[in-house]
């Protein structure tokens, strides 16, 4: 290649590593747009934002930092409003010790509530509990 086309290659990649980082600070500005517009709505009380704000923490997402504890903290506020996604994840965090101690009595226990509320993941996740007698007497009945 010769110097002038090298030149131009060398600007060209310089002007698309400068769109890039200009693009990802944007996409950087909305999810911290995002998940502050997510926590006051959560601070309200609305419990899907409070369910959203929690995913956030479990997973940290949105510029979030990964915090399991505050994950569910804001799952069982929207859990006390019956949000059966909440109270699901309620479950698996004690099932898995994600944020609180593990304990799969307290897992089946909102497990149970939210397969009430209609959320198959957690009448799945209980149907396995009595299978194995995981948090609650094995009763192979229950679980199917």
């Amino acid at each position: 290649m010769d110097p002038e086309n090298e030149n131009r290659t060398r600007k060209q990649q310089t002007i698309n590593i400068e769109i890039t980082k200009t693009q990802l600070q944007r996409a950087w500005d909305e999810a911290a747009e995002i998940a502050a517009s997510t926590r006051q709505m959560a601070e309200l009380g609305d419990a899907a934002a409070q369910h959203a704000l929690g995913m956030m923490f479990l997973n940290g997402s949105n510029t979030l930092t990964q915090d399991n504890a505050k994950a569910v903290m804001w799952f069982r506020m929207a859990a006390d409003q019956e949000c059966a996604s909440s109270q699901f994840n309620l479950g698996l965090c004690y099932a898995h010790g994600d944020g609180v101690p593990q304990d799969f009595e307290k897992a089946t226990k909102w497990w149970q509530i939210a397969a009430e509320n209609g959320n198959a993941d957690a009448q799945f996740h209980l149907g396995v509990c009595y299978a194995n007698g995981d948090g609650v007497p094995q009763d192979f009945g229950k679980a199917t």
